[in-house]
């Protein structure tokens, strides 16, 4: 039997507009609890996808030229 993506993919897709803060798109994914948000034009085209990995990352990169641990959300302010 062959499974579709259309029977397991996830019909509610979450978005976000490009101009949005980091730290207001992270307490967004946070919020959906989900992992990845989909950027979309004002025209409503996909530009991007944005996922908790890219947020891990960027605190990774911040502690690292700091040198000091801080919350999520002190790094996106």
């Amino acid at each position: 039997m062959r499974i579709q993506v259309s029977e397991t993919m996830n019909k509610k897709v979450l978005t976000i507009r490009p101009d949005v803060a980091v730290a207001e798109a992270y307490s967004y994914l946070r919020e959906c609890r989900v992992r990845h948000l989909v950027v979309v034009d004002e025209n409503g085209h996909v530009v991007g996808v944005i996922s908790d990995r890219y947020f891990q990352r960027a605190m990774q990169t911040r502690i690292e030229n700091i040198g000091s641990i801080k919350t999520m959300g002190e790094f996106f302010i």
